[in-house]
């Protein structure tokens, strides 16, 4: 298990942070009123308010890149919204769709 999953895991729905950091510092080209929110780290805190710097940061850019290859998620981000909070075990995609599958055979149960 990758230790972003157990990151995530380890997660509340108050661990996330909003923003344009992680765009800035990779270079995306989102529109400024368009942050993304993701899991908050060390780096994001650093950065956060400071994203007109960090736009021309190379050593940050080189930063974040490292981090993501070896993954230092104090670091690199993980995108992730405030339902982060509501993950409690790692699934598989079959185990997610089953799930979608039960939910909808309870909802049409009550539904008659």
């Amino acid at each position: 298990m990758g230790s972003a999953v157990l990151w995530g895991l380890a997660a509340g729905e108050t661990d996330t942070a909003y923003g344009r950091v992680f765009d800035v510092v990779q270079r995306l080209a989102w529109p400024p009123e368009y942050g993304g929110r993701a899991l908050r780290n060390a780096f994001f805190d650093r950065w956060a308010g400071r994203e007109e710097e960090l736009a021309s940061d190379e050593e940050a850019h080189a930063e974040l890149e490292a981090a993501r290859r070896s993954g230092d998620y104090g670091t690199a981000y993980v995108y992730a919204g405030q339902a982060v909070g509501m993950v409690r075990r790692r699934r598989t995609a079959a185990e997610v769709v089953a799930g979608f599958a039960e939910a909808e055979r309870l909802l049409r149960r009550f539904a008659t």
